[in-house]
């Protein structure tokens, strides 16, 4: 049995457009927050699977430019960074 159905970039967004909207504003309105203007960040750091997704990307892009969106150990640095928390007694993990 062949369970492999093609999907285009479009329809695969056109799913997750919720979650996009909520990337966008959770970003927007820590920038509002902070009263940080996008061109004082230096380095905008993406990690996860999801920074692989090309809508996800164009969210820091179009606010930070392409020049200062940095990536890596996209698979494992959240595992890690879990794992250093856990072994500090959970702090800094909202529950």
């Amino acid at each position: 049995m062949d369970l492999r159905i093609p999907v285009t970039r479009g329809e695969f967004e056109s799913w997750i457009k919720d979650e996009l909207g909520a990337i966008e504003h959770c970003v927007d309105g820590l920038l509002e927050k902070t009263g940080i203007h996008p061109h004082q960040v230096d380095r905008v750091f993406l990690t996860g699977g999801s920074s692989f997704v090309p809508a996800v990307r164009a969210i820091f892009t179009t606010r930070f430019g392409e020049d200062r969106i940095r990536s890596g150990n996209e698979f494992t640095s959240v595992a890690h960074g879990l794992a250093l928390c856990a072994a500090n007694g959970g702090g800094g993990i909202d529950r």
